[in-house]
């Protein structure tokens, strides 16, 4: 039978078919990140935390509920309250003849999407560095099985100087100059994909689904927010974000047509934000310019004289780097140039193509005649760079 590998977000769209307002839906996405993101000892201490809805917990009832430790569920709690996704306040309690101060936990769904967000723009850090490492560990081979460099390799920073050396315009080999074929592990699945297309593609997808979790989630509350200040008999204009946990959202941006992420949830609350055009779905549709690329940061929260004096910037940087690195090439004494261009001198040993520089004991005794004369010929042309053996 057979088995994928399923996201820790499968399937949690399945759930939002029954009605609830922002705090049950802040706390069932709560529970999806907690899940992804922590091991099970935090996803246990977090739904008992949940059990207690309108009012905190004591770390000890906790514990006792869930038969751990107490100074394990406090350890637990800290973090989550690192992270942002829990709260802590002390309440004196009268215990006997004094009072003695308890601590008390609670989940806190008005700043559970500013979390939420910070989440996000981790993830996509994160995702930028794994993509720059798996480019960097991937690996090029020649594809001439009679070349050096066949068994060999090159790493794509090795490849891009060989590149850069040889004055080619794609990867190819520094020996016989054939183009350079990527190197797939043997230890990789025929159904996983390892490439740095694959982990991107895949990171997407798990992005967009958490944007569309977001995005439901501040619909619902900013609706909460009108239906609210509508209902109050001093009310006179619609709450604006800014004012409430929604202040700083408005920069973020999804595009669920083309992700194929779940759309809005399908309960009264929902039905009613999904008729209300938000303050910033203006700038929500141009902020993502390429929907199938969400680990790029969006840039539709900055101001256009800003955006382009950091082009101007960035074109400058560049420039100075190409002017400084123009400086240190024609700096290079000649003695280390010839140096250079010495490692692609190629000598033949049992047939087998291999620069000058790589020739060891072992190879020169293995040279046949015509190889052994070829080799003077060369290094009397080249210099005598193996005194040793003569």
């Amino acid at each position: 039978m057979e088995t994928s590998a399923r996201s820790p977000f499968h399937g949690v769209a399945a759930g939002w078919l029954l009605p609830m307002g922002s705090r049950a839906l802040a706390e069932r996405i709560a529970r999806t990140v907690v899940r992804a993101f922590y091991d099970d000892v935090h996803v246990v201490v977090f739904d008992a935390l949940l059990v207690e809805k309108e009012q905190p917990a004591k770390d000890t009832d906790i514990a006792e509920h869930i038969r751990l430790p107490p100074k394990l569920v406090r350890t637990t709690l800290q973090k989550l309250k690192r992270d942002g996704l829990v709260f802590e306040r002390s309440q004196k309690q009268a215990a006997g003849a004094k009072k003695s101060s308890v601590f008390l936990w609670g989940f806190d769904h008005d700043k559970f999407p500013r979390v939420f967000r910070y989440r996000m723009l981790m993830m996509r850090r994160a995702a930028t560095e794994k993509l720059r490492s798996a480019i960097e560990e991937e690996r090029f081979t020649c594809p001439n099985e009679s070349c050096y460099m066949h068994e060999r390799g090159l790493t794509t920073m090795e490849a891009m100087q060989v590149r850069k050396q040889i004055g080619a315009t794609e990867f190819a080999c520094e020996i016989c100059s054939a183009p350079l074929v990527k190197m797939r592990s043997p230890a990789a699945s025929s159904d996983i994909g390892t490439t740095a297309e694959d982990i991107k593609a895949r990171l997407n997808r798990q992005m967009m689904q958490l944007e569309a979790m977001v995005t439901n989630l501040l619909q619902v509350m900013y609706q909460e927010k009108q239906d609210a200040a509508a209902a109050r008999p001093d009310a006179k204009e619609p709450v604006r974000p800014g004012t409430s946990a929604l202040a700083g959202t408005e920069t973020i941006s999804v595009k669920l047509e083309e992700s194929g992420a779940p759309g809005l949830l399908p309960t009264p609350v929902a039905s009613r934000a999904a008729s209300v055009a938000l303050p910033w779905e203006a700038s929500a549709s141009s902020a993502v310019a390429d929907g199938d690329d969400a680990v790029e940061p969006p840039t539709s929260g900055l101001a256009p004289a800003r955006y382009e004096e950091i082009l101007r910037q960035q074109e400058a940087d560049l420039e100075e780097e190409k002017r400084q690195l123009q400086q240190q090439q024609a700096s290079v004494p000649p003695e280390e140039r010839d140096e250079a261009l010495s490692s692609v001198v190629t000598v033949t040993v049992q047939g087998v193509v291999m620069p000058l520089d790589t020739i060891t004991e072992e190879h020169f005794a293995a040279m046949t005649d015509d190889e052994y004369r070829r080799y003077e010929e060369i290094v009397q042309k080249e210099g005598d760079y193996h005194d040793e053996f003569g």
